[in-house]
């Protein structure tokens, strides 16, 4: 039998060359992505290693704002076995770009290191020019040097936590080893006594020190730790902080890669319902050839065995081709990466570890093996005799009772767990995870029961989409729909990679437009505002101070000023955000119940999200901190957090704090370019307060809806290719097993051309089938998902028509390409050949 496989095989090579490209993509994106992370995680752990190579003890405070005094580091520059040790500080500094604009990241002020002069002591290396040695200089990262323009000898200003400015020369540029600088903020290397006058914070956030010749770091760990009775202050030797560093930054990478391999397992998945369909037409095509070797002799188990070691040889050969292929993906990763400024640490070469070999040939094998397994076990049911004749097509009833019974459970189910998710109740206007799991989850479920009644369906489907086409273009049309109905199984089988394709880029399409338009809407609504002040985020509290918003109101070409307040507190025992709005604010969030203008001293407005889960109405009382208020008015929104009080009771109860945010409106008829400039007079004084205006806000929030969409686009386009081998395959399998009727088709008066056109309308018809299919099931999850991520829906639910049009016109091309080699092959057959064949 092994010589009999072997020889099956041989003989349908190139009919299982598509099958074994749909194994080598699914193989590659799972090594791919596993390549991608070893190599990310030890370049990353190389970087941390070599920044703390020279460390061999580490003092540091425990607590998050706590800070070692000078004398500690004389206190461990005295314990012996200390060769050297330095103080490394690190606290909040604030550069302005070229513009006189803050520079941050995430609306987070940049850091300001000091300089230490030993090198294997201090977290950075010297790029260019010198470390500063006087409390006018100042060296930055390269980073930050590249992407403004800073060059050595020209100046650089930073801000103190007063809000006043200090121009200083630039002496050098360095690189932060251990990821201070970041891709929006900076990091600035000033002077102790520098870094002291312009963060307004003295002492050292960790003291680290080298061990002298013949002490090792264990000991040296222990006499530092004898030595140091400092309260708050723990110490650890040189190795835990590499790996404490290492860690740190590797569990981004983690998360990352997990979402990689989510992707890759909808990839797989694409693929085993190609493998599937592939050994499912072959196996039907040598229904012949099988039967006669059990005449021969085979016994069932030889059969179950050749099938079955047939797919384990083209498993194990196009897995292994995957493992090279992922190999190459993950460099292209890296590349793109880099391309984008994401590059990690170079470590030289790819980091290949034979656990990744082994997965990514284990997982094509398996995959293979089982895709192909519910084939072999039909090929042993064939009878001998009976195998001999032409099959019959006709599906059996109790097929399809068990076909329509299961569907129904499996919708049952998951429509019960999408309808739980969608009607869950957040926590306050936290995100709905829970909700969102269980609509995830209900979304698979139904999506199975789609699959398994898919062969019941798909034929009337076809037929309504087929019927005016068929009319227009002609009888070569018609006979492609008839073609399709004629095996819906098959259909069902080549059209669901497409449509898993298509359905997840319909629902993230959707959920995103929602998301999109309800955050529009809801600015536009709620926030009617021209501009958005905030305060740059240097120090704990920061805001926009009182003031700034002084000076705002004082501007004739400014109408409204609506300065809004918040903290986190507790409502009902639950913590959240908690808000206030000065007085003269003419913003308001829109209420659902109740009115605003009751609230006064003693009562409170809930977001309608935390009334709901908390089960109170206007008229009830509710604990906020450590007191308890009547309900006068609910409202919606997102900007204010769960509670709004009065401004008198928030001062009592939380102090007078700068402002969260400032809500400016222009007066009417002032254009935008003498709004915007009367914004930054008023502000001249206050280079921490970060101005952006509604438009821009709105601009940044649709571009990065469009950059995630991007990214989902691109990797879910790994399984739309998939699915496009798949229809590629089935049709070059169709073409062989109905050359005898193409040949009489041919001689019944159908020319070349419109043997083409019928293979080429057929192959588009199951494509679009699918991706109706597909878009429908996405449209209604996509709604069900942004429901369950969201509270309300200020903009209505959003369903992006051109996005999903472009969906379908690809869908439509993909099958359209798919089709073109085996319609040329079959209108190249020769007539009386096929017609011989048998």
């Amino acid at each position: 039998m092994l010589r009999a496989t072997l020889a099956g095989l041989r003989a349908h090579k190139l009919r299982l060359v598509l099958t074994a490209a749909a194994i080598v993509l699914g193989v590659g994106f799972v090594t791919g992505t596993l390549t991608y992370a070893d190599t990310a995680k030890a370049a990353l752990y190389q970087r941390f290693a070599g920044s703390a190579a020279g460390v061999d003890v580490d003092v540091r405070g425990t607590g998050s704002d706590h800070r070692l005094p000078g004398s500690a580091l004389s206190a461990i520059e005295s314990v012996p076995g200390v060769q050297a040790a330095a103080g490394r500080a690190s606290e909040s500094v604030p550069v302005l770009a070229p513009n006189g604009r803050p520079i941050t990241n995430f609306g987070v002020a940049g850091k300001g290191v000091n300089a230490i002069r030993d090198r294997g002591l201090r977290p950075y290396e010297v790029h260019s020019g010198r470390l500063p040695s006087g409390d006018g200089e100042v060296a930055i990262d390269r980073d930050t040097a590249t992407r403004y323009r800073f060059r050595v000898g020209g100046p650089i200003t930073v801000v103190d936590p007063h809000q006043h400015r200090h121009r200083l020369v630039l002496t050098g540029i360095v690189e932060m080893d251990t990821g201070t600088g970041s891709s929006d903020g900076s990091t600035v290397v000033l002077t102790d006594r520098a870094l002291d006058r312009y963060s307004g914070h003295t002492g050292y956030r960790q003291i680290v020190a080298h061990a002298a010749p013949g002490v090792s770091e264990q000991q040296l760990t222990a006499r530092v730790n004898a030595a140091i009775r400092l309260p708050h202050t723990e110490v650890i030797s040189g190795s835990t902080l590499r790996t404490e560093l290492a860690n740190d930054a590797i569990s981004s990478v983690a998360v990352f890669s997990t979402a990689l391999l989510v992707f890759a397992l909808v990839a797989l998945v694409v693929a085993a319902f190609v493998i599937h369909n592939t050994f499912t037409i072959l196996l039907a095509q040598r229904r012949r050839e099988l039967a006669l070797l059990r005449c021969v002799g085979a016994s069932r188990r030889q059969v179950f065995g050749s099938v079955l070691g047939e797919s384990a040889l083209v498993g194990l050969a196009s897995s292994a081709l995957g493992v090279l292929f992922g190999f190459a993906l993950a460099y292209a990763m890296a590349a793109a990466l880099s391309a984008l400024g994401l590059a990690l640490p170079a470590t030289g070469s790819l980091v290949v570890a034979p656990r990744t070999v082994l997965v990514g040939i284990g997982t094509g094998l398996l995959v293979t093996l089982a895709a192909a397994l519910l084939p072999a076990i039909s090929a042993t049911r064939i009878a001998p005799i009976a195998a001999l004749r032409a099959p019959a097509e006709n599906p059996s009833r109790n097929r399809t009772v068990v076909r329509i019974v299961a569907a129904a459970l499996l919708a049952a189910v998951g429509g019960a767990l999408t309808v739980l998710g969608v009607t869950a109740t957040p926590a306050g206007t936290d995100e709905n995870t829970t909700g969102m799991l269980l609509v995830v989850g209900g979304g698979l479920i139904v999506f199975l029961g789609l699959i398994v009644l898919a062969p019941l369906y798909l034929a009337p489907v076809i037929a309504v989409v087929g019927y005016l086409p068929g009319r227009l273009l002609g009888p070569a049309t018609r006979l492609a729909g008839r073609n399709a109905r004629r095996n819906p199984g098959r259909v069902a089988a080549t059209s669901t990679p497409l449509m898993i394709g298509v359905a997840l880029m319909t629902i993230f399409s959707v959920a995103l437009a929602t998301v999109r338009a309800s955050a529009d809407a809801e600015m536009s609504r709620s926030f009617p505002a021209d501009y958005l002040l905030s305060g740059v985020q240097a120090e704990p509290g920061s805001g926009v101070p009182a003031a700034a918003v002084a000076a705002l109101r004082g501007r004739p070409e400014l109408a409204g000023i609506t300065a809004l307040h918040s903290t986190r507190s507790t409502v009902a025992g639950s913590r959240t955000t908690v808000a206030a709005l000065e007085p003269g604010a003419d913003l308001r969030p829109e209420t659902t119940a109740g009115s605003l203008a009751r609230l006064h001293a003693g009562t409170v407005a809930l977001h309608q999200a935390a009334a709901r889960r908390l089960g109170r109405h206007v008229g009830d009382t509710v604990t906020v901190g450590a007191h308890r208020y009547r309900i006068v008015a609910l409202y919606t929104g997102s900007m204010i957090g769960s509670a709004l009080l009065s401004w008198p009771d928030f001062r009592t109860a939380y102090g007078t704090h700068p402002a969260q945010a400032v809500y400016v409106r222009a007066r009417s008829g002032v254009s935008a370019a003498d709004s915007r400039a009367a914004v930054d007079a008023a502000l001249r004084r206050y280079p921490l307060v970060d101005v952006s205006s509604m438009a821009e806000t709105r601009q940044r929030l649709s571009s990065s809806i469009d950059q995630l969409l991007g990214v989902f686009a691109a990797l879910l386009g790994i399984s739309v290719l998939i699915a496009l081998f798949g229809i590629a395959n089935t049709l070059s399998l169709s073409v062989f097993e109905r050359s005898r009727e193409s040949a009489l088709l041919r001689a019944l008066g159908l020319t070349r051309g419109q043997l083409r056109g019928m293979l080429l309308a057929e192959a588009i018809l199951i494509a679009v089938v699918g991706a109706l299919v597909g878009i429908a099931f996405g449209i209604g999850y996509g709604i069900a998902a942004a429901r369950a991520a969201m509270t309300g829906f200020a903009g209505g639910v959003q369903i992006p028509v051109g996005q999903v049009l472009l969906y379908l016109a690809l869908a439509a091309l993909a099958g359209l390409v798919a089709a073109v080699l085996p319609a040329r092959r079959a209108a190249r057959t020769s007539l009386t050949a096929a017609m011989a064949e048998d």
